[in-house]
């Protein structure tokens, strides 16, 4: 019996070795897990950190940038809206400079035109003033208590006393022009641009204005012998608001034949925007 006893004490021994070699081996296998398991975990707390750190620098970056951006777009809107009174402050300088210089046009027009006028009675009461080669002005009598004249200027067209009575312009209680002032309003209305005439010491001349811009020009119609060809003598009076954008030869006085204004005129309605 007491053999059987040690043999089955040795085999609980062994039993038991066997069972705590294995414990102790599972243990470090855990604990060699456990390691790792830390060593990852405070390798991407590491990683997590920095790159959290990175986030942080950019988005304050951004928010740097977005400050400076809201700065720039304040100071860009006040400069816009500096610009837009300049601007306002600008067309209307312009404007009372274009309405300046119309009421010169129109003075220097009509001291042309009341240098030239000759005036002749006629039967049924009417007063009508020509001249051959220069402008036609007609003034009736409106009222006999106070005398006040109305005033037409019309294209200068040499006539006869007959044809006079047919193309010269009337002004009627009717209201009828003639057909010289209505074609004068179609080109106007055609070119852009308001036309006058005066009769100066070296020739006729036609003054243009263009309203929208202020721009100005005088032509003179310079006569030459029979076997030459009419010239014309271009001035500028004002260049307006189109100064930036206007050609040189526009600035300057120039003379060319009557057989280039065709040309002229393209030219100028080109820089003009007609």
């Amino acid at each position: 019996m007491e053999a059987l006893y040690s043999k089955l004490y040795d085999k609980y021994n062994k039993l038991k070795s066997k069972k705590i070699s294995e414990i102790e081996e599972i243990g470090h296998d855990q604990e060699v897990k456990f390691v790792n398991y830390a060593t990852a975990s405070d390798e991407l707390i590491e990683h997590l950190k920095s790159e959290n750190e990175r986030l942080e620098a950019q988005l304050n970056e951004l928010h740097s940038e977005v400050d400076l951006m809201r700065s720039s777009r304040d100071e860009y809107r006040k400069l816009l809206n500096d610009e837009c009174q300049k601007t306002k402050e600008l067309f209307k300088e312009v404007e009372r400079l274009q309405n300046l210089q119309q009421q010169e046009i129109n003075s220097i027009l009509t001291e042309g035109n009341s240098n030239s006028v000759r005036t002749r009675k006629q039967k049924n009461g009417d007063m009508q003033l020509g001249s051959f080669g220069a402008t036609q002005v007609v003034l009736e009598d409106t009222s006999a208590g106070y005398g006040r004249k109305k005033l037409r200027l019309q294209h200068p067209v040499p006539q006869s006393d007959d044809a006079n009575d047919s193309t010269r312009m009337r002004v009627s209680s009717g209201g009828c022009i003639s057909t010289d002032i209505m074609l004068q309003n179609l080109l106007e209305s055609l070119v852009g641009m308001k036309f006058g005439f005066v009769d100066e010491e070296k020739g006729l001349c036609l003054s243009a204005v263009h309203q929208s811009s202020g721009y100005s020009f005088s032509i003179t119609w310079v006569s030459k012998a029979a076997e030459q060809e009419v010239e014309l003598l271009y001035q500028v009076l004002s260049l307006g608001t189109i100064g930036g954008v206007a050609k040189e030869w526009m600035k300057e006085e120039i003379m060319f034949n009557l057989s280039m204004w065709p040309l002229f005129v393209k030219r100028v309605s080109q820089v003009i925007g007609m």
